[in-house]
């Protein structure tokens, strides 16, 4: 009988203490999150290319480095046909156009890919530096193994606050800021801008194509 007690005890403690570790390790990974947060604002903030591509997801990367190679391939239906199927039409057809715009006759042939990060978050940065002031971390909403999800807030005047949801992927045992995630914000802030100037998304989309590949 007394085994049997001794016995529940123990499963009780080793039980409780599994949580305890688990809790812990849940919010050493949230106070990591929360810190790639504040530096990826302090990168926006100092217009720092370079420590937000630290930051952000492969993926990320990926999508940036996109624009490149539809810029390089100089192909009107290619391209318009990515931006056409892409989530992000008008983010993606305002860095691309900035591309084009920027980068002489002969220059894409030489530009590395550093260099072209930089310069195609420099749009990113600008739509960032008012969307994501002010934001400080509200509460976890979901974290595993390879994945997370964290709110953020700010006050409003109106004595409101303004909601953000955050998506982070673990990358080589480090958390990475999934950029996807929050261009899906900025996409919909350019479209709002777009809509109050009396534009249709997509005529703004063929328009500025037409403009960088005349026929």
């Amino acid at each position: 009988m007394n085994d049997h007690i001794i016995s529940i005890k123990i499963f009780s403690f080793l039980l409780l203490a599994g949580f305890f570790l688990q809790a812990c390790g849940s919010s050493e990974q949230e106070a990591a999150m929360v810190q790639v947060f504040q530096h990826y604002q302090s990168a926006v903030e100092a217009e720092e290319p370079q420590q937000l591509l630290a930051l952000i997801s492969r993926d990320s990367r990926a999508f940036l480095l996109k624009h490149l190679e539809l810029i390089k391939g100089d192909n009107r239906e290619v391209t318009e046909n990515y931006v056409l199927e892409s989530k992000f039409p008008v983010l993606d057809v305002n860095m691309i156009a900035r591309g084009l715009n920027h980068y002489q006759e002969g220059q894409m042939e030489t530009v590395s890919e550093q260099a072209f990060l930089d310069f195609d978050l420099g749009h990113l940065i600008q739509l960032e530096k008012e969307a994501i002031a002010g934001f400080n971390f509200r509460e976890k909403l979901l974290i595993n193994d390879e994945r997370a999800r964290l709110k953020f807030s700010k006050p409003l005047e109106d004595g409101t606050n303004m909601v953000a949801e955050l998506e982070f992927v673990k990358e080589d045992d480090k958390w990475k800021l999934n950029l996807l995630d929050r261009l899906n914000v900025l996409e919909n802030n350019s479209r709002i801008t777009l809509k109050y100037a009396d534009q249709n998304v997509w005529d703004y989309v063929a328009e500025k194509l037409d403009k960088y590949y005349p026929e």
